[in-house]
């Protein structure tokens, strides 16, 4: 039956076009301005509100989640640091510290039993009175 096979089904429009998807690319490779943004570093909430702003288009946090991820982008979390951080005392501060201490702990030993509770023989726990 050769008429007889499945169509590809188009699916729904997707919400940002091409160029607005061009933007959100050089608006995550920009990364936030803290004056203006209020945030260091992108969250997908804070990019939402962003393609609101700019675009006029409402998209849920995991709408925005999966148009980054189409886009080639993967979740990243960087350690914060603080603006104010001297790199200096820190580096000093890990040459002087002491190192840990290699040697570890003698673990407590394992028990076959519970302690608690009173101890019965096994053959009296069978017993029928």
């Amino acid at each position: 039956m050769r008429g007889l096979h499945d169509l590809k089904t188009p699916g729904p429009k997707p919400k940002l076009t091409a160029e607005q998807q061009a933007e959100l690319v050089r608006l995550v490779e920009a990364g936030p301005d803290p004056a203006c943004h209020g945030v260091v570093r992108w969250r997908r909430v804070d990019l939402r509100d962003e393609l609101e702003r700019r675009f006029g288009v409402v998209l849920h946090e995991r709408s925005v989640g999966k148009v980054l991820a189409k886009l080639g982008y993967r979740r990243l979390s960087v350690r914060p640091r603080h603006p104010q951080a001297d790199e200096e005392a820190q580096e000093a501060f890990k040459k002087t510290s002491p190192r840990r201490s290699r040697h570890s702990f003698p673990s407590t030993p394992k028990t076959s039993r519970s302690k608690s509770g009173s101890r019965t023989k096994p053959a009296s726990v069978s017993r029928v009175r």
